[in-house]
């Protein structure tokens, strides 16, 4: 079973985040954290993490063991060494969406949807994910899909065939966490034929607060 979490980033919290779940956090992930010179992108972070470091605690991974074997990829893909969890992890305006999996690995990727974004991920998308590469993706079975917030609407477009403003979106949130599944960021794009045989994915439209977005799970078969 894979699961999918999504968080609602309440921003209130944010001092009392940083007082009692910074601390106890990995050196590695501090760091991160730290480095963060946008604002908004430095709160997001500290409650993705916090919010993975409480998963983590809840599959059986002690705060040492994350301290110790806490680690971050080549391009920047979050592991745990000697683990066989594989975890991924994204934000986007106050949402955060968490994707774990044992012995499979994992990705995934969550996008406000911002129409006035629309043309130029069009054109980013033309460049890397054709129809055909479309047409050939296989939907994933057995995933759990946990919410911490009520959503006025949540569905599974892959079972939708309706077409909408969201559809670039979707294709562009499989396609982040296409790469973050495989590990190796922009540099797996020439293999991307190769990694779509090996994965399967699901993808959900959700609306919050008068947002709409966009997130896509892809998993290892």
């Amino acid at each position: 079973m894979t699961d999918l979490y999504l968080f609602y980033i309440n921003g209130e919290k944010y001092e009392e985040l940083l007082k009692e779940k910074y601390p106890l956090l990995p050196r590695i992930i501090k760091e991160k954290i730290d480095k963060t010179k946008d604002e908004k992108t430095k709160i997001e972070r500290l409650f993705s993490y916090s919010y993975l470091f409480d998963l983590l605690l809840k599959k059986g991974v002690s705060k040492e063991e994350q301290n110790l074997n806490f680690s971050f990829g080549e391009h920047g893909k979050p592991y745990l060494k000697n683990n066989s969890l594989n975890f991924s992890l994204s934000h986007s305006e106050d949402i955060v969406a968490i994707a774990v999996a044992k012995d499979k690995k994992v990705g995934v990727d969550v996008e406000f949807i911002d129409i006035k974004k629309e043309k130029s991920i069009e054109k980013i998308l033309s460049r890397f994910l054709s129809d055909v590469d479309l047409k050939n993706i296989k939907i994933a079975q057995n995933v759990n899909i946990n919410l911490n917030f009520d959503t006025e609407k949540i569905k599974n477009v892959k079972n939708n065939e309706e077409k909408s403003l969201y559809t670039d979106f979707f294709k562009w949130t499989h396609l982040e966490a296409l790469l973050k599944c495989d590990g190796g960021g922009f540099c797996s794009v020439s293999n991307k034929s190769d990694i779509l045989k090996k994965t399967e994915v699901i993808s959900y439209a959700f609306e919050l607060k008068n947002k709409s977005f966009a997130v896509s799970l892809v998993k290892e078969i």
